[in-house]
């Protein structure tokens, strides 16, 4: 479990991205960033700093990065601390992590850790359907939406649906959102399946392919749009809560 923890910790170099955080109008605090997502950041600051910060405190802070010529500037609310030798760390949650995201350079999206971001469900009583195809083969899988991230998202199909899918990890997926005028297609690639419902049915984990999906940032931005809907009426999880998700070998891209 140490090493699935390691594997999906963000930690960029400090040429890559660095952040100081601001407490009550005081100099900004330089810090170690321990994890980073699109929806928060974990920080550890030297024991020599000795910052003190309560939970909801919410602090003002700076990246800086050789990819932008000025720092980029964010609200955070404080959500977990914890002690430990190497000094205080805090979980962070960024106030508006949609507007933040949009304001990063393509370098610096990168950076963040896609599986650690914002990942909704869609609304109890609303089945979205989804398909899936297999290229080179007519044949479609219907299934329905789990859940949806901004880099993936899982799928419930029927268990038949291994009778197409077992040689193959790479599919096409298809979809429509409510908060979209037009469906969706990407390229994506299977990480991880599993039986679900009482063995009748198949979860499908998703990662969406950047490179393979034409006009990807476009159709991510249908994504980030839905997804920051649905996130105003589920409470947010705790940066720490997300690591310790994206340790479990129930790989869940989605």
């Amino acid at each position: 479990m140490a090493e699935k923890r390691r594997q999906y910790r963000v930690r960029p170099g400090r040429e890559e991205l660095r952040v100081a955080v601001r407490v009550r109008d005081k100099r900004p605090v330089p810090c170690s960033i321990e994890n980073l997502s699109l929806e928060g950041i974990a920080v550890r600051f030297s024991p020599a700093h000795g910052v003190e910060l309560k939970l909801e405190d919410v602090v003002y802070l700076e990246l800086r990065s050789r990819h932008v010529p000025e720092p980029i500037v964010a609200f955070a609310k404080v959500c977990s601390r914890t002690e430990s030798h190497q000094g205080r760390g805090y979980g962070l949650h960024f106030v508006d992590w949609l507007g933040l995201f949009e304001r990063l350079t393509p370098e610096l999206k990168e950076l963040f850790n896609h599986r650690g971001g914002p990942r909704v469900r869609p609304a109890p009583g609303e089945a979205i359907p989804v398909a899936l195809k297999v290229e080179h083969s007519s044949e479609l899988v219907a299934g329905t939406l789990r859940d949806l991230s901004a880099m993936g998202l899982s799928v419930l199909a029927p268990v038949g649906a291994e009778d197409l899918l077992v040689r193959t990890d790479q599919v096409l997926v298809t979809f429509h959102l409510p908060t979209c005028t037009h469906k969706l297609d990407f390229a994506g690639q299977i990480m991880h399946r599993s039986l679900d419902g009482g063995a009748t049915l198949v979860r499908y984990g998703i990662v969406l392919d950047r490179d393979g999906t034409p006009q990807f940032e476009r159709l991510q931005a249908a994504l980030l749009h839905y997804v920051a809907l649905r996130r105003r009426e589920q409470p947010p999880r705790p940066v720490e809560a997300q690591v310790e998700e994206e340790a479990q070998p129930d790989l869940q891209p989605g």
